[in-house]
């Protein structure tokens, strides 16, 4: 599962004090894990196909913040116990790092029939 940086505060080199106080940096964390939790709770797509004589199964965990009307445009992908990482749904197909396309858009169509 992918995570994205929370940064809560910093400070600057020439000043003794943080950038925002701890109200503030409590305020962001809890809306940080809300965001989080919404994200497990959510159910993962089921991904099962086949790829050029290979069986793939595993499941896609939609990232919540890429949701709209029902529909993730990205989605944090597992197969076979391996995370590539996450896929994404771009103008011109989806897309993914550090794999071959052929078997990117066939993740996208299982997601797409998932959505449909």
């Amino acid at each position: 599962m992918q995570f994205k940086y929370l940064s809560m505060a910093h400070k600057k080199a020439d000043k003794e004090s943080w950038n925002t106080k701890a109200f503030t940096q409590r305020k962001h964390l809890v809306s940080f894990l809300k965001e989080i939790i919404a994200q497990l709770e959510k159910d993962p797509i089921p991904l099962e196909f086949e790829y050029k004589g290979k069986h793939y199964k595993g499941e896609g965990v939609p990232i919540s913040e890429t949701c709209s009307e029902d529909v993730c445009y990205e989605v944090d992908v597992t197969l076979n116990d391996e995370n590539p990482g996450i896929i994404r749904c771009a103008k011109n197909g989806w897309k993914m790092d550090r794999m071959e396309q052929g078997l990117i858009d066939a993740i996208g169509n299982e997601i797409f029939l998932y959505f449909e």
